[in-house]
């Protein structure tokens, strides 16, 4: 039990630096994001996004080899356990009055790694990236940031490599913009 609590330990900080982000900027919901970034003339970020594993990550806790990972961990439902829902949902330790209607189904959706999009999402401001920033836009291209949950206390990881990583989830705008754009 006190091992399970040391490993929980360091993601308490995430789920608390996470949730006082919340408080600074409610969360909106892939759909809200859907609404701009789902056409094909600016990079349909939405449909990708969809199509990827971050979009079923909350449902991937419920397959027959998470539910027997988790029982070899001591853990008897994966969809429920902190240990797990800290890293396969955007919604994990925020206060509902913060997610605006985000659900756990919803994942690992836009929010985890572009922050709460409850004062950028509008079109005036996600014209200019750096305004966007101001008011809690994230750009995550470090491997640092993926580690956070892409490390050795998932029972089912097996190194992370950035490049390969971004290449599996790549959804930046139109042909010919980068990450780092």
């Amino acid at each position: 039990m006190a091992k399970r609590f040391l490993c929980l330990l360091p993601w308490l900080g995430v789920a608390f630096a996470l949730a006082s982000t919340a408080k600074e900027y409610p969360f909106r919901g892939a759909r809200r994001c859907k609404a701009c970034h789902a056409r094909k003339d600016t990079g349909n970020q939405y449909g990708k996004w969809k199509a990827g594993p971050h979009s079923k990550a909350f449902e991937s806790l419920g397959t027959d080899k998470a539910r027997q990972a988790a029982i070899a961990l001591g853990i008897e439902n994966p969809q429920k356990s902190d240990a797990c829902l800290q890293c396969h949902t955007t919604t994990h330790g925020v206060d509902s009055k913060w997610l605006r209607g985000l659900t756990l189904q919803e994942g690992v959706s836009c929010e985890s790694c572009h922050g709460p999009g409850g004062h950028y999402w509008r079109t005036e401001i996600m014209k200019n990236t750096e305004l966007a920033k101001t008011h809690g836009l994230r750009l995550p291209n470090e491997e640092g940031f993926c580690l956070s949950c892409h490390n050795d206390r998932c029972p089912f990881y097996d190194g992370f490599d950035i490049d390969k990583g971004m290449q599996t989830i790549k959804h930046w705008g139109p042909p010919g913009e980068t990450a780092e754009e």
